[in-house]
């Protein structure tokens, strides 16, 4: 017979009502992090590496000027390829260790 372990479930405890409420607030740069994480992780575990295109690197581009020039713009990541959002971040990672560099 197997010992079977059954957790103590409190009782009384709030629950978010979806997945949008269990998650903090992040800042864009967080949130374009976490996404080009997810992003490489399953692209490396799928053994399907990621080459974006001249259009995914222009349109990461014009994405990485409207951020600069509206730091509270809010971008509509799901909106866009994984290859525009991995390159965007690469791009943002690097501006930002070349701002604090200077």
């Amino acid at each position: 017979m197997e010992n079977i372990i059954i957790p103590h479930i409190e009782e009384d405890v709030p629950l978010p009502a979806n997945a949008t409420e269990a998650f903090p607030e992040l800042s864009p740069k967080e949130e374009l992090d976490a996404r080009a994480r997810t992003i490489t992780l399953l692209a490396e575990l799928n053994n399907n590496p990621l080459f974006p295109t001249a259009d995914h690197m222009a349109q990461a581009a014009e994405v990485a000027t409207q951020m600069m020039n509206d730091p509270k713009l809010r971008p509509e990541f799901k909106n866009y390829p994984n290859e525009t959002l991995a390159y965007l971040a690469g791009m943002v990672s690097q501006m930002n260790v070349q701002l604090w560099m200077t």
